[in-house]
């Protein structure tokens, strides 16, 4: 089964002004959140334990929040973030892992395909399906499956993202991709380009306004 999926779309933080505060955890199983460093600055993961029916637009607004603030405190106005669900603790909640990524402009790298998630797993797990291709130029169609980037499998598009960053880091041009067709293994190496789909963590105040 398909990991749920989750991309932060609260575009200003202002908007998610009456988002219950959501606290940090006092133990693994209690509702709220723990930060895990990587070794990179600019890059963490949020572990989240949400109550349980909790609407996705509401659990998109916690992480938000969360890695906006986080990255505002470690000195970057701008941030994106990837979110996939998680296993639960203790059955009663619902666990969520998200990678954060934080940018000192309104600008990071991507490739310029759309993905879904496969409505097939393929058979060590889950996988990403293109859903469009708006790069002309690109040799992946709608439909094709992707199994691997820079030689490592991805699942979800927190991997996929992952995987683009550390590209962006060592300033690769382009970024080898592995797809399946119908059965048949595509190598393509997708152009890293611009794209200004980051968010704006605004200030400090905004997040003064959420309410208990």
């Amino acid at each position: 089964m398909s990991k749920i999926l989750f991309a932060i779309t609260c575009f200003s933080l202002v908007a998610c002004a009456t988002t219950t505060e959501f606290k940090e955890q006092q133990s693994q199983s209690d509702f709220g959140f723990r930060l895990e460093d990587t070794k990179y600055n600019d890059m963490f993961y949020v572990h989240s334990n949400i109550k349980e029916g909790t609407k996705p637009r509401y659990v998109i607004s916690y992480v938000g929040r969360v890695v906006g603030e986080t990255c505002l405190k470690r000195g970057f106005k701008y941030f994106d973030s990837s979110t996939e669900s998680a296993p639960s603790p203790d059955g009663k909640v619902q666990a969520y892992r998200t990678v954060g990524f934080c940018y000192p402009t309104a600008q990071r790298k991507d490739i310029n395909v759309l993905f879904a998630p496969s409505l097939t797993d393929l058979a060590d797990g889950a996988a990403l399906g293109v859903e469009n291709a708006k790069n002309t130029k690109t040799k992946v169609r709608a439909g094709d499956v992707l199994k691997l980037v820079r030689g490592k499998r991805v699942h979800s598009m927190l991997d996929l993202k992952e995987a683009v960053r550390e590209a962006a880091r060592k300033n690769e041009k382009t970024i080898e991709m592995v797809y399946l067709r119908k059965g048949k293994v595509l190598r393509i190496k997708e152009p890293l380009q611009d794209s200004k789909s980051v968010l704006d963590s605004a200030s400090l105040e905004n997040f003064k306004n959420f309410t208990e």
